[in-house]
């Protein structure tokens, strides 16, 4: 979870566009792995 969330901020850093379709999987994992430590 947390290397899913590093690869989306550095998409977010250099000016990638990141759909709300590429965080949903994210999220469900963290609800999956109790891992709410965002």
């Amino acid at each position: 979870v947390q290397a899913a969330l590093d690869v989306v901020d550095r998409m977010c850093s250099s000016g990638s566009s990141v759909s709300i379709e590429t965080l949903h999987p994210i999220f469900r994992a963290c609800e999956q792995t109790c891992d709410f430590d965002l």
